[in-house]
């Protein structure tokens, strides 16, 4: 299979993108198999991240799904995760961004659990 190569020179991306800032509706992230390394080490710090940059909508949520009975520990965890990639403990939008984390536990395999989540 042929593929083709598109060079954009970096002037005119930032022309094209100047001035446009795109943020998502506030909604609801759900993180399924939350309680595992990769959530803690990777994906909450980066979205964190978002958050300093201001790109995350100030009224979203993330939910993080895993089967373990965790309860108010798992932001705890999760802010530990942030703090150990390298982010300081003092930054001002990093309690109000864990006060946005929440835990969810469900058995995959059982459907009354998924109404549950919704609600």
């Amino acid at each position: 299979m042929a593929t083709a190569q598109v060079r954009v020179n970096p002037d005119d991306l930032s022309k094209m993108t100047a001035g446009v800032q795109r943020i998502p509706e506030p909604g609801i992230l759900v993180i399924f198999g939350a309680s595992g390394d990769l959530t803690k080490r990777k994906l909450l710090p980066a979205l964190f991240h978002l958050e300093q940059s201001g790109l995350l909508p100030a009224n979203s949520a993330i939910v993080g799904v895993a089967r373990r009975p965790l309860t108010n520990e798992f932001a705890q965890d999760m802010q530990e995760g942030i703090i150990e990639s390298g982010v300081d403990k003092a930054d001002p939008k990093l309690e109000s961004f864990v006060k946005r984390i929440h835990y969810y536990a469900l058995q995959f395999d059982d459907a009354t659990g998924y109404a549950g989540l919704k609600a």
